[in-house]
């Protein structure tokens, strides 16, 4: 499959290429800064965003232009786009737009600064009193060989609780109840206590780090509660393994996408591979003379050799050979759109969750994740001893596997040698 290139040759093909409706496309050239809506709109196409994005874009982008009594293009700060978005939630209680959903103040802000910010309008917000810090902190964590997806949530997390203390407040000056209070307030307004309680573990990590850098008293981390999350060891964390087989069956191989999401689910199925291990995949990784191939671990830094298997290397090799686009990037897996880069975790999510569903999956797991806890679960039933499955996922602890291993305690008791082509 290839998408033919958007080109605009003349004034407002980019439009019309988007909108079929010619009222409709009459009520986008008359509102003003045509021009400039157009070519960000043109730039989010050719950088490979999705046309029902993008004609979401181009209507959210009146809106901004109205709201904010744009007549030409000026300079302006995210506290406008805050208020011009406001109005935009607000106008859902009318009559006229009652069918504007509850997140449509969060799309018109990420629209208006994304648009904003390409043209280079977009005033820059002073720092806060607590980023410098924080940033400190980002700095130290880059240095552990995290992902930086890891990273940025550590950074969010932890501006999440500053931003709920007053502005310009004294970090020597925070107390427990500060903490305290900010997880009350949270969950009145209906956080989820796995996610708070994700925040105050990376909170007391923040903290202790603050104590070596005499931001705060020493041992004020210890004291930050641990939250009691749901004890749901006993539910199912991933699909059965007829599960996986039904789901990697599905795919018929008659779209790039099948092709391509099919070789990636069965290296996060049969090998138990993180998505984003799946991800950084390289040409130069695989050994198709020797049948076999390397990961990259995405925590610890590791590099692991796995045998390639037949029907895996034949599903790689497919994809390879008819539905890879051209380029210049060394990834195995590509996006299906230009510019070609490396393809996305949620591609991965897009793949299995409305499929999983689909088959009937009791699980409420349906991630790329839930097959790497599928794989490990089949080991432990072939009998793989729990520091066999450590090793074969790559962690660097016995300990990191005893999760899988509350799935099923009987199957502890049987530990024999299993050949990896047991699998399939």
């Amino acid at each position: 499959m290839r998408l033919p290139k958007l080109t605009s040759k003349a004034h407002g093909s980019v439009l019309d290429d988007l909108i079929a409706q010619p009222r409709s496309r009459g009520r986008h050239r008359s509102v003003p800064l045509l021009a400039e809506r157009e070519r960000y709109l043109n730039y989010l196409l050719r950088r490979g965003t999705g046309r029902t994005y993008v004609r979401s874009t181009a209507a959210y982008m009146i809106r901004v232009v109205q709201l904010m009594s744009l007549k030409e293009i000026r300079l302006v700060t995210f506290a406008e786009i805050e208020d011009a978005a406001a109005t935009w939630s607000k106008l859902g209680q009318s009559r006229r737009l009652k069918r504007v959903p509850p997140s449509a103040a969060r799309s018109f802000i990420r629209v208006a600064a994304g648009w904003f910010a390409f043209l280079g309008n977009l005033e820059s917000p002073p720092r806060r009193w607590f980023e410098d810090m924080i940033q400190i902190f980002v700095g130290k964590l880059s240095t552990e060989n995290l992902l930086p997806k890891t990273i940025d949530g550590y950074s969010w997390q932890i501006g999440c609780f500053f931003r709920f203390l007053p502005d310009g407040y004294d970090v020597k000056r925070i107390t427990l109840s500060d903490v305290d209070a900010f997880i009350t307030a949270k969950i009145q307004l209906g956080w989820k206590l796995n996610f708070l309680g994700s925040i105050c573990q990376r909170l007391r990590r923040f903290f202790r780090f603050a104590e070596t850098q005499g931001w705060c008293e020493e041992g004020f981390h210890l004291g930050i509660r641990r939250i009691r999350r749901k004890n749901r060891q006993l539910e199912p964390k991933a699909p059965s393994w007829n599960e996986v087989l039904r789901l990697l069956k599905s795919f018929k191989g008659r779209t790039v996408l099948e092709c391509r999401s099919k070789a990636m689910l069965m290296l996060c199925g049969i090998y138990g591979l993180r998505s984003v291990e799946v991800i950084r995949l390289e040409l130069g990784d695989i050994d198709w003379r020797n049948a076999t191939f390397v990961v990259r671990r995405a925590k610890g830094g590791g590099v692991q050799q796995y045998p390639l298997l037949y029907a895996v290397g034949e599903a790689i090799l497919r994809y390879l050979e008819y539905d890879r686009p051209p380029g210049g990037s060394r990834r195995v897996f590509l996006s299906l759109r230009p510019p070609y880069r490396e393809t996305s975790q949620s591609s991965l999510w897009q793949a299995i969750g409305p499929l999983l569903r689909e088959i009937g999956s009791r699980t409420d797991y349906v991630g790329a994740h839930s097959l790497r806890h599928a794989c490990a679960t089949r080991l432990l039933q072939k009998g793989a001893s729990i520091k066999h499955i450590a090793d074969f996922l790559g962690h660097r602890h016995v300990r990191s596997a005893d999760v899988y291993a509350k799935l099923d305690i009987r199957m502890l008791r049987r530990v024999a040698a299993f050949g990896i082509s047991d699998l399939l």
